[in-house]
């Protein structure tokens, strides 16, 4: 086995353990990417894909303080290639190699909802990111 400990690293930073909410981490390994699609006159379908191919990887944030969430996205932020896209260099865990592959991705809009504030701090609800390779 290969698996050093690590889930993810998202450039050089890599999220606290302990943060990401049990049973929430999914990799979606090289999904096709279909260039053109079609069904012949018996039926058979064929399909022509690109060599490329893309991984999707999701995971959910444990319900946490503001104060705890800034320093994350500020350590993925700081590794952002294109700031206007998103997208980042990930390092990842694949089961099917037993290795550890790279690729460049996209962060995905994400969706913050307040559990409730405090005067000094402000409670998250459980936050999901996705990164889907370019």
């Amino acid at each position: 086995m290969n698996f050093n400990g690590t889930l993810l690293k998202i450039g050089n930073y890599e999220i606290p353990k302990g943060y990401i909410r049990a049973n929430s981490f999914k990799v979606h390994p090289r999904k096709r990417v279909i260039k053109n699609k079609y069904t012949d006159a018996n039926g058979v379908e064929h399909v022509t894909a690109y060599e490329h191919t893309k991984t999707k990887i999701e995971f959910s944030l444990r319900d946490m303080l503001n104060s705890e969430w800034q320093p994350i996205i500020a350590g993925i932020k700081s590794n952002y290639i294109n700031v206007n896209e998103r997208s980042v260099s990930c390092e990842y865990y694949d089961l099917d190699s037993d290795s550890y592959l790279t690729g460049i991705f996209r962060m995905q809009d994400y969706d913050v909802t307040i559990m409730t504030n405090t005067s000094v701090d402000i409670k998250l609800n459980a936050i999901k990111l996705m990164f889907e390779e370019k």
